[in-house]
């Protein structure tokens, strides 16, 4: 009888230990904490893009044509040359000077003449690329662009024309990514019946060299610009018909609750927070939000 009576005692004793060890609650609390990360409210826009399709063109254009008839003697350009104003184009001889080349005594009184290019530029076209070849007086000869003059044509929905107004800034995008400034120059009297669309004149602001008759896109940014709230889309999360959206809002350093919010405007990396206002020191879980309940004990890992 005292060796059962002891026996239930030990029994009780090792229970009541394993009750109140400290270690053992402490650790199953933790292990009920879900590890999250917290993003911040910030205020901005999120661009709501109008796309037009449109082709880059120099619009101005030095045309150079010869100003005699005669021979041309030298070509002292390529298709492509970077030249300044001053500089020399071509030589042409009449057809006198021509036929007495080979006589150096009479060819002191003949000089070629000389064509200077009257703007700084490239040359986008050459006409005459041999020497030497007879040619007529104003026969073409060179057309030299300016590479600050690039302009896009594009097309404008009708309904959309005051956001093409000269004046206003738009991006143009190239086949490749690269995004270049631009401005609206101006609109062209002009419809297509069809698509009734008008066309408009882009300005790029770009120093690189952008071929003539590019495909390119020309971004037009519809936000009113006011700023709204934004957070990442990774802190909202939905029902299966995504109908309703919430968020999980840390109400304190460990504990998060459910928010509901109705979004606007969204990308793929954010979206915008219609309501409700929330204060600029909240914060949001982004990771590790989803699937907890309406009240959560949570443990930050930022």
């Amino acid at each position: 009888m005292r060796i059962k009576i002891l026996a239930i005692g030990v029994v009780f004793l090792g229970i009541v230990d394993s009750c109140t060890s400290p270690g053992t609650d402490t650790g199953a609390i933790r292990s009920s904490k879900a590890q999250v990360k917290t993003a911040s409210i910030k205020m901005g826009s999120i661009p709501d893009n109008l796309v037009l399709s449109g082709k880059t063109t120099y619009l101005n254009k030095t045309n150079i044509t010869s100003p005699i008839t005669g021979y041309v003697s030298e070509v002292d350009i390529k298709p492509g040359s970077h030249i300044h104003k001053g500089d020399i184009l071509f030589e042409i001889m009449t057809q006198e000077a021509y036929m007495l080349k080979s006589n150096d005594s009479l060819m002191q009184n003949f000089r070629p003449v000389r064509v200077y290019s009257p703007v700084s530029g490239i040359v986008n076209q050459l006409d005459v690329v041999k020497k030497p070849v007879f040619i007529d007086k104003n026969s073409a000869l060179c057309s030299i662009i300016d590479i600050n003059d690039l302009q896009v044509k594009a097309e404008v929905p009708f309904e959309y024309r005051k956001l093409a107004e000269p004046g206003n800034h738009c991006v143009v995008r190239l086949p490749d990514g690269t995004e270049h400034k631009a401005v609206f120059y101006n609109i062209l009297p002009e419809m297509n019946t069809q698509s009734q669309t008008m066309k408009v004149l882009v300005q790029i602001e770009s120093q690189s060299l952008v071929p003539e008759n590019m495909i390119v896109r020309v971004l037009i940014d519809k936000n009113d610009k006011t700023e709204k709230q934004i957070l990442p889309k990774s802190c909202i999360l939905s029902d299966e018909l995504m109908k309703g959206f919430w968020v999980m809002k840390m109400i304190n350093d460990s504990t998060a609750v459910k928010t509901m919010v109705k979004i606007g405007k969204q990308n793929h990396e954010e979206a915008e927070i219609i309501s409700p206002v929330f204060n600029k020191n909240d914060k949001i879980i982004s990771r590790g939000g989803y699937g907890l309940a309406d009240t959560s004990l949570v443990e930050i890992a930022n």
